[in-house]
This record gives C-alpha cells, sequence and structure tokens, in this order.
C-alpha cells in the first residue's frame, strides 16, 4: 500500500457572520496516499470547498481553523504565509471551478505558463517557453495558441491551460475543485479524462471535489462523503457503488438510479443552527430515537467507515 502523503486529522473551520458562527466543517479525517485519487462528493454548500481552501490555508480572515494538515511530516496550519508560499503550487496546485478568475487578463496564456516554469524551474526565458509550448501540447492546446489571451479561450480550454500550469510546478498534490461545473457534457468529459491521465502519467495524487456522482466512477480510487459539514462515508470506489452504508449514500445514488429520478426529500440542515443527534436524521427514513439526541462517532471496518449509529459497535 502507498504511503500517506497528506492527512487532514480532526480539521473543524467555522465562520463569524452577522447571522452567527457558521459550522462549516466538524471533525473532518482525510488521507491521501502517493498516486491516490480521492473524491470529496457532497451537495453545494456542504463543506468541501471549504477543506479545499483550509489545506492551502485560503480561508478569509473571518474562519476559525482547529485540527491538523500534515503534509510531508508539516502541519500546514502552522506554517506562516512565507512557507506556505512554497508549498502552494510547488507542492500542492489547486484547479479551481472558474478558470478565467484565475487567468490574468492582459497576459497571453502561453507567457503565463511561462512565467510559472521560470519562477519554479529558474529557466531562462527561451527554456520556459519551450517548456511552456511543451506543456501546451501536452494538455491539447495547439501551440499556435501561445500569443493568444484568455478570453480567447473556451472556458474548457482555459481549464486546460491552468491544468497545464499545475504540472508547470511538478506538484505532489493537484487538488480540482469542481474542475467542471461550468461546462457542457462533452467538455467534461474531456478535462476529466485529461486530468486523470495528467495525474497518473506524473505520479501525481488527485483530491478531487464535485457533487456530482456521474464523474467519480472513472476518476477515483476511494472517496468520501461530506453531508452538512460532516465526512458521514469513506470507502474504495468499487465498494462504494456496489455497496453504500450510510442512508445518505444510500440516498445519493438513488437519486441517479436507472430505475428514475429518485430525489432526497426534505432540505439541507443550516449550518448555523443545526440540530442534535444525527444532522441528517430528518431526512432519514431509518431515523430512530437515538438518532435525534446523539451525533454517530465514524465506525470504522476494514477498508471502509461510516458515521451512523445503525452501523455503530
Amino acid at each position: 500500500m502507498a504511503a500517506s502523503l497528506l492527512e487532514i486529522r480532526d480539521l473543524n473551520v467555522k465562520f463569524r457572520t452577522d447571522a452567527g458562527l457558521v459550522d462549516a466543517c466538524n471533525g473532518i479525517d482525510l488521507m491521501i496516499r502517493e498516486r491516490e485519487s480521492l473524491c470529496l462528493i457532497g451537495e453545494s454548500g456542504c463543506g468541501k470547498s471549504v477543506v479545499a481552501l483550509a489545506i492551502l490555508n485560503l480561508l478569509p480572515e473571518n474562519a476559525i481553523i482547529s485540527g491538523e494538515v500534515i503534509f510531508k511530516g508539516r502541519d500546514l496550519l502552522n506554517l506562516n504565509e512565507k512557507e506556505m508560499r512554497g508549498v502552494r503550487g510547488n507542492e500542492i496546485s489547486m484547479i479551481f471551478e472558474q478558470p478565467g478568475t484565475c487567468l490574468n487578463p492582459v497576459f497571453p496564456i502561453g507567457d503565463q505558463i511561462a512565467e510559472a516554469l521560470r519562477i519554479h524551474e529558474h529557466l531562462r526565458k527561451n527554456e520556459a517557453k519551450e517548456k511552456a509550448v511543451e506543456l501546451m501540447v501536452h494538455v491539447g492546446i495547439s501551440p499556435q495558441r501561445y500569443g493568444e489571451y484568455p478570453h480567447q479561450f473556451s472556458g474548457g480550454m482555459q481549464q486546460r491551460v491552468m491544468i497545464a500550469m499545475a504540472l508547470a510546478f511538478r506538484p505532489s498534490i493537484i487538488v480540482a475543485d469542481e474542475p467542471t461545473t461550468s461546462l457542457d457534457l462533452i467538455t467534461q468529459a474531456q478535462i476529466l479524462d485529461l486530468l486523470k491521465k495528467v495525474s497518473q502519467e506524473n505520479n501525481i495524487s488527485l483530491f478531487l471535489i464535485t457533487h456530482d456522482l456521474g464523474v467519480v466512477w472513472e476518476m477515483c480510487d476511494s472517496l468520501a462523503v461530506m453531508y452538512a459539514g460532516e465526512i458521514v462515508e469513506r470507502a474504495p470506489i468499487y465498494e462504494f457503488f456496489h455497496s453504500p452504508m450510510h442512508p445518505y449514500s444510500k440516498a445519493l445514488l438513488g437519486s441517479i438510479s436507472k430505475s428514475g429520478f429518485h430525489p432526497i426529500g426534505g432540505s439541507v440542515p443550516n449550518l448555523t443552527d443545526l440540530l442534535d443527534g444525527c444532522r441528517f436524521h430528518p431526512r432519514c427514513d431509518k431515523c430512530s430515537d437515538i438518532c435525534k439526541k446523539l451525533r454517530p462517532k465514524m465506525t470504522y471496518f476494514s477498508t471502509r467507515g461510516v458515521r451512523c449509529h445503525h452501523y455503530s459497535a
């Protein structure tokens, strides 16, 4: 089994707001191994992106953070900003949902990739340009587009640029936060195939964040299911799709069943006013008295874990 590369231990994130404290993440425990592809899945607003931003210490000032994010023996939450700049990009690269907001609108995309190479590898200008062209070809962008600007690229092509820039730093991990949300289905498939290809070819671990179960099966080795700020299930991908354990996981799979569309009843709880007990209990058809009173702990089995009283030891 591959060694642990990044380990999140008891991560808790709250946000100070005018409406009170928002309990965005609660007791998050995750491990990403070398060359592993891990997917974090859940409904919009459940806290997935907060986990990603916490890894790179990019949360806003109103965030209250506790826990540990251990990467290569160091707790990233204890690093100062200068030390974190050495980790971002160089060791852990992030691909965001909206690539257009991450690209400089007044510089050609080729020069932006080359600049990343010059910073990371200390290359001369001509060397950086040659390597940038190689990366463009690698991610499916014609070298003839080197001098074009971000606004001349579609969303899918902009995301290819972001993947090229991520590869320029030769990271150990790529964190991809909803990288295909705003793209059409064909372009989504192309970008996901590209991400899988480049991560495998370059021995890069992939941490994919999505709300779309449809992208998970082909992309990842394992997944973690998040609901209302908590991890409720962790499993290898094959085991999850063939025998989900948590009632929320079963409901998610039921919502994409071939037998028809089965929406999950109820609504996601208000993170400023959470109920006692299991956070899923108002929507769960297996709910019992203990579910309403006591927050379940994660119960671990040989290859997986589940946060549910019905699986408690």
